[in-house]
């Protein structure tokens, strides 16, 4: 286990709502609350990550006539189901 030594940690005192907490611990049950509000964080910051690259941008840059698949790469072959429909 990490101890506050060996690991980058602000402490902090929040407030949270305490329905939207209960809710959480039902999801994630096996996690401590602590655990729980360093994950939605984590999330919340990577969903919102400037960085992050937008699947429909890369849509936009197909349409625009800019690859985004590599060379070579037969997206066909990774569906599967083949059999089911009778195109083998």
């Amino acid at each position: 286990m990490a101890t506050r030594s060996d690991k980058n940690i602000t402490r902090t005192t929040i407030e949270i709502d305490t329905q939207i907490l209960e809710k959480a611990k039902l999801i994630f049950k096996d996690k401590s609350q602590k655990e729980i509000v360093a994950l939605a964080l984590s999330n919340l910051v990577e969903e919102n990550d400037p960085d992050r690259k937008d699947l429909r941008d890369l849509f936009k840059e197909a349409k625009n006539g800019r690859k985004f698949l590599a060379d070579g790469y037969e997206y066909k072959n990774h569906r599967g189901g083949r059999e089911l429909h009778g195109t083998d």
